[in-house]
């Protein structure tokens, strides 16, 4: 979600469109993932991520790359049995 100024317009917001997939992981990131992310927002269609300990920004496209960065992800919790690779 951007913020945009618009003459005349205040506090106007952009909301990405995301495939289904990478909005379940979104999601999960945010929920389940806060004490490893300090931020976690989308750009472009892909998740970008915020690495507490190291600061370091990550570009998540599937959950692949949670793995990865050694983010081991229990998709149970977000309602689906698995999230493929996109």
């Amino acid at each position: 979600m951007d913020l945009i100024n618009i003459e005349g317009r205040r506090n106007v917001f952009v909301c990405e469109d995301l495939t289904h997939l990478r909005y379940k992981l979104m999601k999960y990131m945010q929920k389940f993932c806060s004490d490893t992310f300090n931020s976690c927002y989308t750009r472009n269609g892909n998740i970008k991520a915020k690495l507490k300990t190291t600061e370091k920004r990550l570009t998540i496209t599937s959950s692949n790359d949670l793995f990865k960065h050694g983010i081991y992800a229990d998709f149970k919790q977000t309602g689906c049995s698995k999230i493929p690779s996109i």
